[in-house]
């Protein structure tokens, strides 16, 4: 911990593990304290784009708190500790007893404003039954207009210390900028009034920022889900498709016929379900008989009115509170049960995309408080750990766009902690135009961005669990082509998931089309890309060129583990490109993959070069062969078990080839070499020399191929054929 975090003479004490400091007496020399990009400090030492806080002790009482980034300033209970991991979107102190949540919105081209946050975003809270509206009034804070809620709920018997009593103003600065203090206490908070009056705005200086420390997963796991979590979601892990249609994994008809016209077999399925049924063995089992693994999505819905914006009624708006207060207990105990008996690997996604006022178990339906859905999660989480649930992976995913776009309705602040998820789920779909309101966007405008904002959040494997491009409203196929070319820049998303599936309006019309076979067109840029990725390594060419030579030679370029095999292969075109400076050598320098399956990669690079007035071209051979999934390298003796006695095998099939084939040999055969020369194929060992090594230059060169599974009992498991190795 940072020295200047340690003290306990300042008025805050900042815990450098959760970002959080407690507003206590200080010591007259230390009054105030500043809070400089985290870090504790006696004086303003900051720069202009700094996130600065000052505590300054104001009574025994309050302490007052100032955000220099946020723009405001306003008195706090002493004893409360304040928590900036999510600095960026809010500021929140905190005892026992009551939690004071500080917002700063800035709607500056965005397509909400101060009348839409304060009229929409209370519309829920004010007409649910649920709650029990006690003040809704405007009053004037710092001399502006100021909208003042009062509510309260039912206490949850499943929540401890359960903070059901609310208090919320909206300072309304102009028509872009709105300040909130939301609190909510165990008890109505009697000084709640004091502490907003005490507010003041002020020009914001400097960046926000969020202080977030990382921390490991908690989900038990068998030994099956461990592996297949280090399969597919570890850092040397390649990208997996999946795909959701509708009517696997029940009924694997369509699915298949669909899998053998892109001559691809996707590994992830999508099923989804609500609290009408219990968990789906029976798809569940048919998936994994086919070699297959699902995301289970569980929307803690009734099927009546799913989605809220079109809902006739408000009941499922009841359910996240219904499953505090234990009413689901029976079920979710028998649904953890089913998941254990199950035993296999499920990626386990509830309630995706929270941050959307279409879900029913989004905040803007629990009086815009993100700690309850969390707390559903937790629960959860923690029921299944109970019932011994050890096959489960838990996917948390948000959509790329919140609705409303309201700070208290942001993405993070409903992230229930490192400790309850395994793996981050990014969503983002090109609707298209077909709806008001609705734009085409390209795959560069929602992936990358998001990308790049959820890798500075999270330190965990990411997996794009459902996306697709509309064909209203631009090319869907030229759509598809740009999110294959740059998938390969996100080497972090370990699967990605096209929802096959279509969004109709209220007349049943299609909206969004989203169908991966909408027609030929659609499945032919998808056959041919995915070709790509039925390899375990994406190689792609690099080309170079000059006057005497051309040069073509590929690279991994998101597999991070085949570092050592870029650097080499480059190094060898690197090296063979220095000869064309002389003026008399021409050439050029191309590839072919040997085996790009199975954990390996084998590549030949064929060196072709003419020397002016030489009496013929030369053409040298350079094979490369690696394990693909830990980047080490192969020599010929790396293939094979300790101890084999493989070079007496391989010279005897070697001397019995040439004596069958009665090849013109131009010395003797003298036996395979320490740096013999090979590549590996998906069923054969390929020994083969140089031209004039062996035999004469118009025999070409000469090759030895050895079956694989004629060296079974000498090779390593892991350099088998797949339907060879015991695991199989």
């Amino acid at each position: 911990m940072n020295k200047h975090l340690q003290t306990l003479l300042l008025p805050l004490l900042l815990a450098a593990a959760l970002a959080t400091m407690a507003l206590a007496a200080p010591v007259a020399a230390a009054n105030p304290v500043y809070i400089i990009n985290g870090v504790q400090q006696s004086e303003n030492t900051a720069q202009p784009q700094d996130d600065v806080k000052r505590i300054e002790f104001q009574s025994q009482t309050y302490s007052r708190f100032t955000d220099y980034a946020a723009g405001f300033s306003l008195l706090v209970p002493s004893q409360m500790q304040a928590d900036l991991s999510n600095g960026a979107i809010r500021t929140v102190f905190q005892d026992s007893a009551a939690q004071i949540e500080v917002y700063y919105d800035n709607f500056a081209g965005t397509i909400s404003s101060a009348t839409d946050y304060v009229y929409y975003g209370n519309r829920q809270t004010l007409l649910s039954s649920r709650h029990s509206v006690i003040r809704d009034e405007w009053t004037e804070i710092d001399g502006y207009r100021a909208h003042i809620l009062e509510w309260n709920r039912r206490k949850l018997a499943r929540v401890d210390n359960d903070k059901n009593h609310y208090f919320s103003a909206e300072i309304i600065k102009n028509e872009n900028e709105v300040y909130t203090i939301f609190i909510k206490a165990a008890e109505p908070l009697p000084d709640a009034m004091t502490i907003v009056q005490s507010f003041q705005v002020a020009v914001p200086q400097g960046s926000l920022r969020n202080y977030k420390e990382i921390r490991p997963s908690q989900t038990s796991l068998n030994a099956e889900t461990a592996a297949f979590l280090k399969q597919y979601f570890s850092a040397a892990s390649p990208l997996t498709w999946g795909i959701f249609e509708p009517s696997a994994p029940e009924t694997m008809t369509y699915l298949i016929a669909l899998e053998s016209r892109l001559e691809h077999t996707f590994p992830f399925l999508i099923r989804y379900h609500g609290l009408d049924e219990q968990v789906p063995l029976r798809g569940l089992q048919k998936a994994y008989d086919a070699k297959r693994y699902v995301e289970l999505t569980l929307q803690t819905t009734h099927s009546d009115d799913v989605n809220a914006l079109l809902a006739g009624s408000d009941r499922n708006a009841a359910i996240m509170y219904a499953i505090l207060d234990g009413q689901y207990d029976d079920y979710l105990r028998e649904y953890a049960q089913r998941l254990k008996s199950f035993g296999h690997p499920v990626l386990f996604r509830l309630n995706n995309e929270m941050n959307g006022d279409w879900c029913w178990y989004s905040a803007y339906y629990s009086g815009k408080d993100t700690d309850i859905y969390k707390a559903v999660w937790k629960y959860i989480h923690t029921l299944f750990e109970r019932n011994g649930v050890d096959n489960v992976l838990w996917v948390w995913n948000p959509h790329d766009v919140s609705r409303p776009d309201f700070k208290w309705n942001h993405y993070l602040l409903y992230y229930p902690g490192d400790e309850y998820v395994d793996i981050i789920g990014l969503t983002g779909y090109n609707t298209g135009t077909y709806f008001p309101g609705e734009h085409w966007r390209p795959f560069h405008e929602i992936y990358p961005p998001l990308y790049a904002e959820y890798s500075a959040a999270f330190a965990k494997p990411f997996m794009i669990t459902e996306f697709g491009s509309n064909s209203v409203g631009g090319s869907k196929t030229a759509w598809i082509e740009s999110m294959f070319d740059q998938m390969g820049q996100l080497p972090n998303i370990k699967a990605a998931i096209w929802w096959s599936g279509t969004d109709h309006d209220q007349q049943g019309n299609a909206g969004r089309i989203y169908v991966l076979d909408e027609n030929d067109r659609t499945v032919e840029v998808f056959h041919k890309r995915l070709q790509e990725y039925s390899k375990d390594v994406r190689l792609t060419p690099q080309k170079a060129s000059g006057e005497r030579f051309s040069l073509t030679y590929p690279q991994a370029l998101n597999s991070p583990q085949l570092a050592a095999f870029n650097q080499a292969v480059q190094s060898e075109a690197a090296a063979f490109s220095r000869q064309f400076s002389k003026p008399e050598v021409s050439g050029s320098l191309d590839y072919r993959v040997e085996r790009n399956s199975g954990g390996i990669v084998s590549v030949t690079l064929k060196k072709f070069s003419y020397l002016q007035h030489a009496a013929h071209p030369m053409t040298f051979w350079k094979s490369f062969t690696y394990n693909s999934r830990t980047g080490s390298l192969y020599r010929l003796q790396d293939l094979f078990k300790p101890d084999a006695a493989y070079a007496a095998e391989l010279n005897r099939y070697i001397a019995y080839q040439i004596s069958e084939q009665q090849l013109p040999l131009l010395q003797p055969f003298k036996g395979i070499k320490g740096d013999q020369d090979f590549f590996l194929t998906t069923d054969s060992l390929v020994i083969y020399y140089q031209l004039y090594e062996y035999t004469p230059y118009v025999y070409g060169f000469l090759t030895f191929k050895i079956p694989l599974e004629d060296l079974q009992p000498l090779l390593k498991e892991e350099c088998l054929p797949s339907g060879m190795r015991n695991e199989d």
